[in-house]
């Protein structure tokens, strides 16, 4: 008997000892980790934002804004009726039976359900559950981005991801003006969920509204031409920009890729990305001018001189020749190779020049860099440095092959020319407004560089005007209006495949009226399929039916 007592408490005294090395192990050795764990049970935290600013165009067009909206939780512990609750959520919600099954079922006091919920279905919610006597859902007030045009500059204007920050486009690049300041909320309960204390952190400044130098009219022009394009030339892809020259605000940049940007989760990343400060291309033909303007700045041509313009040019044993060999043109002159798109006069200009001197003018242009436009994603294009060019290089870069270019890159220093010669800087963001309407800061029109004299840049005005006049690009011609512009149409080439036969790049770029221009249009068509694919014949088409709608839009008179 006294062999069992003395058992029986030295079990008791193991247990005891066990017992308290486990609270000295809680309360010493990991009371740390019991301390986070408890406060992840006991406290809860989270942002409510407040009012983001809105996305205007030039004219007042909403583009973006801020709806309250409701977000809605579940405090998992003190739920009740969980499959009643599953029932409401699915009915009002839309949300997979699944997906609800694990957040109700899942142990905490706060579980997020959905967020910026449209304020009717929130209201029939809480409406629903109360008369269920379903308890446990958490309302919390939030709000929803909307953008009221879909898809019009979807590309542009970008979206907000739940966190109310940008994450693409003008929400991006302007998110710290847009954004308005955040609470954060932290909740501490009792074990048994009851609320002890609610403490709030507030920023109280609001987001400033953004206004762009968009014009939503012409934005919506732009993208209607394009499609129609598009379908008349059995094209790929393609995109728009159209911006002011005196000033280099952009009016339009339209794509074919576009998506509404209130489900912008449905999109991919192709329709996201946009085109005109994102994607780089070779320019053909269209380049041609400031290989001319080179000439002209550098002195090395004259204007009556004149030049084979029908015999091949071999440099470095690859032969150049022009894009139509049975067309011939004789001695030809600097205006003469513009006006009809000569390749060998062309090259044999560039030569002129020299490496050097030539090279140093497309500084100047700032090709190879980003244009500072104020868009996420923007990349500069490439402009191979001289000291590595080979003899191929000059001959190639005059004629926009080994060369590349944005389309907001070639449209502002395409501008230039019709700005006499100065290079305004392009810009989307306009002015910056308080709540109350009154402009917090507005953008002026800056001059980055005069990029040609104003006598050199007027001569390659006229030399633009010969081509729409009676050179290749005559479908761009416009009744009571002259127009400056060129042409191009290039082969693409893709990373180890090289330069393909039959796969093109049009493109159309040029002013109007030519001698005090309102507006710059740049139009490009990616793999046109209808025959012939020149540029003039296709994107310069598509030009003049925007031109056409913007005359009409501006109630322009034509020129007498």
């Amino acid at each position: 008997m006294r062999r069992r007592l003395l058992v029986i408490a030295a079990l008791f005294l193991v247990a005891f000892l066990g017992i308290g090395a486990r609270l000295v192990g809680i309360q010493w050795v990991e009371r740390e980790r019991w301390n986070q764990y408890a406060q992840r049970i006991q406290e809860e935290e989270f942002t409510e934002t407040g009012p983001r600013g809105r996305i205007l165009d030039r004219n007042g067009l909403l583009l973006a804004q801020d709806l309250p909206a409701t977000s809605i939780a579940l405090d998992n512990y003190h739920m009740s009726q969980p499959e009643v609750l599953i029932e409401l959520l699915q009915r009002h919600l839309g949300l997979p039976r699944q997906v609800l099954v694990e957040k109700v079922y899942k142990e905490g006091y706060f579980t997020w359900i959905a967020r910026q919920v449209d304020l009717n279905v929130a209201d029939a919610l809480q409406a629903d559950a109360q008369g269920a006597g379903v308890d446990g859902l958490i309302f919390v007030p939030d709000a929803k981005r909307v953008y009221p045009q879909q898809s019009l500059a979807s590309n542009v204007i970008g979206f907000t991801g739940l966190d109310h920050l940008g994450l693409e486009g003008v929400e991006l690049s302007y998110n710290a003006v847009l954004s308005g300041g955040k609470t954060v909320v932290r909740v501490l309960r009792t074990g048994t969920g009851i609320e002890l204390v609610r403490t709030t952190e507030e920023e109280t400044r609001p987001g400033s509204d953004v206004v762009l130098t968009l014009d939503g009219r012409i934005q919506r022009i732009s993208e209607e031409e394009l499609d129609a394009g598009l379908k008349r030339f059995k094209a790929k892809d393609g995109f728009v920009v159209i911006l002011d020259p005196q000033s280099g605000e952009l009016l339009a940049m339209a794509q074919a890729k576009r998506y509404d940007l209130n489900d912008y989760r449905d999109s991919s990343a192709a329709q996201r990305l946009n085109q005109a400060v994102a994607r780089a291309y070779e320019p053909g033909s269209l380049f041609k001018v400031f290989a001319g303007l080179a000439a002209l700045e550098t002195g090395a041509v004259s204007l009556g001189e004149t030049f084979d313009g029908d015999t091949k040019i071999k440099v470095a044993g690859h032969a150049f020749g022009n894009a139509e060999d049975n067309v011939k043109f004789g001695r030809v002159n600097l205006k003469g190779i513009i006006q009809n798109s000569v390749n060998v006069g062309m090259i044999q200009v560039a030569q002129r020049v020299g490496e050097q001197a030539f090279y140093n003018y497309l500084l100047k242009l700032d090709f190879g860099r980003p244009t500072g436009v104020g868009l996420p994603g923007e990349i500069g294009g490439s402009l191979i440095p001289v000291e590595k060019w080979s003899p191929l290089e000059i001959a190639s870069i005059s004629i926009g092959q080994a060369v590349s270019v944005t389309g907001v890159q070639l449209a502002s220093r395409l501008a230039a020319i019709g700005n006499d010669g100065v290079l305004m800087q392009p810009f989307v963001l306009l002015e910056t407004r308080s709540l109350d309407g009154s402009p917090v800061q507005r953008t002026s029109p800056r001059a980055v560089e005069r990029v040609a004299s104003n006598s050199n840049a007027r001569l390659m005005v006229d030399m633009m005007i010969a081509v729409v006049e009676k050179g290749t690009g005559t479908a761009a011609q416009l009744d009571g209006f002259s127009v400056a512009a060129k042409s191009g149409t290039a082969q693409k080439a893709l990373p180890g495949q090289g330069y393909l036969p039959d796969k093109f790049i049009s493109s159309f770029g040029g002013f109007f009226p030519a001698h005090d221009p309102r507006f710059l249009v740049l139009v490009v068509l990616d793999e046109v399929q209808d025959q012939p694919v020149w540029g003039g014949r296709t994107a310069g088409s598509v030009f003049v039916e925007i031109a056409k709608r913007l005359i009409a839009l501006e109630k322009l008179h034509p020129q007498r």
